[in-house]
């Protein structure tokens, strides 16, 4: 239920642990608590894919068949957790200055790490591992040298399963002879249980409602409650447990934290690394001296009717037994003394063939089976204290790697824990000659893949230096091809201004042609308009000469008029004057018209003149014309030609840009593919770097395992 701040876990991560991370845990398609069923990723490293695609397969069958929670190879320098099983949290991260240093795996690696001896196995107790959700978790480790040197550290969380089956013998208390409250308990020296308890197997209800009656047992009964297990959070600190883990052994009777009377038998577990365990074997005070206490109450109820029995007796004939009931009576009393005052031996021996006599018999007789019943419960507690010690010294055996150690089994109640004992020996022996062949195998394909992974590595730098030489001169192709299309979108500009101004001389010389076209025309109309006032000039003068002619018939006429009024005398002076006046203005008509005819001579030869300049004219017209249509068509044609050119400037100024650009983008993707191919190469490297320290770590893994003695071989076989 405690809230985990995940962005300061994530920002402790390396790029690598991230990208890790992110393949075999985030896009791992296999839901929370299966990420072991991957075998390998879709993408990352080739080499590690691989080896983890066959490492993975043989990891699988050890896990499963017992019970690790799970396995851990470790760095010895980084610290980097380079493979584990079930793919936590702590998969890729540094135990030494990452998220997880401090725990359990942490401590566990450097105790490896630093022991110096390769045979020696470290062990972390059990305590909170927050990757493991906060379950309670125990690791062991052991150190993976080569040549003298440690290389790395194979560690293996603790099956807390397989610990639980154990000490509960599968849910068979009762088969196993620990009747109704009767159970083993495993405490730490932290006085936590290491394995859940049979009150919270069988009763949780109950056991949590006591759970609550203790010092700050609501909490207590809270965490128990949200995880379903005791372990590593119930305190259990009592007089059997201080004993054994003071390396004590034996048989006591004492209450527990609820108040409950037990009887127990105790003793120390030493572990490997010294730590010590109390093993603790209790059961009920009154279930286990039930047998004892109805002897007791069998011999209360005897000894009153004995003292009943004498009574009635001694009333009856005292006078005439007095004699032979006194030695009876006295020797029943006495022997019933000394039972009560705990002299189990005692017996009343009456020899007479009487009452009495069948009395003290009867009694002894009952003495003999219950006192047999005490004898045997004793026997068999010291028989299950030999069992506890045989199990001690068996598991000191297995402590210091000798897997050939077995455990007597008993019919007592260790004899399931002796069996259990053996069968975990026996499959360890099988696993770690599993793990050995899987070394073996393991280290034959690392150094296939250390020669390929060389090989591939020297192929990426060829690949390097070739990818950088063409990246350079891309990069030179592609600044030539931007001059270039700068110069062609110059040129472009610049011939988009002559076809514009091409354009507009076409648009002036074709209005010139008009212009010249037009004037042609007018000229042509205006020589036909002085033709045709030629031509009335001449009709003018015509008329002029009509006119002078009557002018000068009317000089005559006046004349003749002068003369006849004259002759008349004063009857013609009227008429005189009349005939002086036509005479004036028939003179007056005559220089007119000659002045007309001046005027109109003028005029013709003015109109002759225009005509031949006009006829001049237009020839040039004509001329000007012919050569502003050449004009024209010579300006049509370079418009057509320049409109070509310009055209085609624009086609390679875009190619040349669309080539800059092209050539930017493969500058662009050389320059990426350069990067990649250095990432490529660090990849490969640090790959060649993890293949070796796994080849180590196998060959570590090897002489590792070569320290245990197995069945049917030897030490550092």
């Amino acid at each position: 239920g405690s809230e985990v701040e995940m962005a300061s876990l994530v920002d402790q991560l390396s790029p690598a642990a991230v990208a890790l991370q992110y393949l075999y845990i985030a896009s791992n398609p296999h839901p929370l608590g299966s990420k072991g069923d991957l075998d390998s990723a879709e993408a990352g490293s080739e080499g590690y894919r691989r080896l983890h695609e066959r490492l993975h397969p043989y990891m699988r069958q050890v896990v499963q068949q017992y019970g690790y929670y799970d396995v851990f190879l470790i760095d010895i320098d980084s610290g980097n957790v380079v493979y584990t099983f079930y793919k936590e949290l702590d998969f890729a991260t540094s135990l030494i200055d990452g998220p997880w240093a401090g725990t359990g795996l942490s401590d566990a690696f450097l105790k490896a790490r630093d022991s110096g001896d390769p045979g020696a196995v470290q062990l972390d107790d059990y305590r909170t591992y927050r990757p493991s959700y906060d379950d309670q978790a125990a690791f062991f480790a052991i150190p993976l040298q080569r040549d003298g040197r440690t290389i790395g550290v194979l560690a293996a969380q603790a099956p807390i399963d397989r610990i639980n089956a154990i000490a509960t013998f599968r849910g068979e208390w009762e088969a196993s002879g620990l009747g109704d409250t009767g159970e083993l308990s495993l405490i730490g020296p932290d006085l936590l249980p290491r394995a859940i308890s049979r009150s919270m197997e069988q009763r949780p209800d109950a056991y949590l409602q006591a759970l609550q009656t203790l010092p700050g047992g609501s909490e207590i009964a809270a965490l128990v409650r949200a995880r379903g297990t005791d372990v590593g959070l119930v305190p259990a600190d009592t007089e059997a447990v201080q004993a054994a883990l003071r390396g004590e052994s034996g048989v006591l009777t004492y209450r527990d934290g609820f108040g409950q009377t037990l009887l127990g038998a105790y003793g120390p577990l030493q572990l490997s690394d010294g730590t010590r365990w109390a093993v603790i074997s209790r059961i009920a005070a009154d279930e286990a001296l039930a047998p004892v206490t109805a002897l007791l109450r069998q011999q209360s109820l005897v000894a009153a009717g004995i003292a009943l029995v004498l009574a009635m007796l001694a009333g009856l004939i005292a006078n005439r037994l007095a004699r032979s009931i006194n030695q009876p009576v006295s020797q029943l009393s006495a022997t019933v003394q000394q039972l009560s005052a705990g002299n189990m031996e005692a017996r009343a021996e009456l020899a007479q063939q009487d009452e009495l006599g069948d009395l003290g018999r009867a009694l002894d007789n009952l003495l003999d089976e219950r006192v047999a019943t005490l004898t045997k419960a004793a026997a068999e507690n010291e028989q299950l204290n030999d069992s506890v010690i045989q199990i001690m010294q068996a598991v000191t055996g297995l402590a210091q790697n000798d897997l050939t150690v077995t455990v007597p089994v008993t019919p007592d109640i260790t004899g399931a824990v002796s069996d259990a004992i053996n069968l975990l020996t026996k499959e360890t022996s099988d696993a770690l000659r599993k793990v050995l062949q899987a070394s073996n195998e393991v280290t034959e394909a690392s150094n296939t893949l250390r020669s390929r992974t060389e090989v591939v590595l020297d192929s990426a730098n060829a690949n390097d230096r070739e990818v950088q030489a063409a990246a350079t001169e891309l990069k030179q192709a592609a600044e030539a091809l931007a001059t270039v299309a700068a110069q062609a979108e110059g040129a472009r500009s610049r011939a988009e201004e002559a076809l514009r101004t091409s354009t507009q001389g076409l648009r002036i010389v074709s209005e010139t042609v008009q212009g010249v076209t037009a004037s042609r025309d007018q000229i042509r109309e205006t020589e036909k308009r002085v033709k045709r006032l030629a031509e009335r000039s001449q009709e003018i003068t015509g008329v002029v000469n009509i006119i002078n002619q009557i002018a000068e018939r009317t000089a005559v006429l006046a004349l003749n008029a002068g003369m006849q009024a004259a002759a008349a005398g004063d009857a013609g002076r009227g008429f005189a004057v009349v005939a002086d006046e036509v005479k004036r203005l028939a003179d007056s008509a005559r220089t007119a018209t000659a002045q007309i005819g001046t005027l109109v001579g003028g005029i013709q030869a003015d109109a002759a003149d225009t005509m031949r300049a006009m006829n001049d004219s237009l020839s040039q017209f004509v001329d000007i014309t012919r050569l502003a249509e050449r004009a024209g068509e010579q300006v049509q044609a370079s418009m057509s030609a320049t409109d070509g050119l310009a055209t085609a400037v624009r086609d390679i100024a875009e190619s040349s840009s669309r080539q800059a650009r092209i050539s930017g983008t493969l500058v662009e993707r050389a320059q990426r593919m350069d990067a990649t191919t250095r990432q490529t190469l660090d990849e490969l490297s640090r790959q060649r770097d993890n293949v070796q320290v796994l080849l180590e770590q196998s060959q570590s893994l090897l002489s590792t395992v070569g320290v245990f003695r197995l069945p049917g071989s030897s030490r550092g076989a």
